[in-house]
């Protein structure tokens, strides 16, 4: 069974909370749907399926909430802020190890871009 958890200080917020109700929703679904590590390539078509224009993916970037790497793989920023207790038997690292390695990863935090990649987008 996979489990995901959302932290109260994200999502109530007041950063959050100015987004659209759309990019609120379609952070709601990806965070469902991303793996053990926040990482996605499904963000457009979840956002199609949803019925939310593809715009919103972009508004959720411009604020901070997702991390694009190339025109189909994304991660949440909040991942380690949201999904702090992953359970190590059911815990599966993502596929995206390349972009991962990009990332500053620390518990409890945000992800953020590696000093060198940040200036240059992945």
């Amino acid at each position: 069974m996979k489990k995901r958890t959302l932290s109260k200080k994200v999502v109530s917020s007041s950063d959050f909370l100015n987004l659209s109700v759309e990019a609120q929703a379609l952070y709601f679904h990806l965070s469902v749907t991303a793996d053990d590590d926040g990482f996605l390539n499904t963000t457009l078509s979840t956002a199609r399926y949803c019925g939310i224009p593809i715009k919103t993916v972009d508004e959720l970037v411009k604020n901070g909430y997702l991390i694009r790497f190339d025109r189909f793989v994304f991660c949440l920023t909040h991942w380690r802020v949201n999904n702090n207790k992953i359970n190590p038997d059911r815990y599966k690292s993502t596929k995206y190890k390349y972009f991962h390695s990009l990332l500053i990863d620390r518990q409890g935090q945000p992800y953020q871009l590696k000093k060198e990649f940040s200036d240059k987008g992945a």
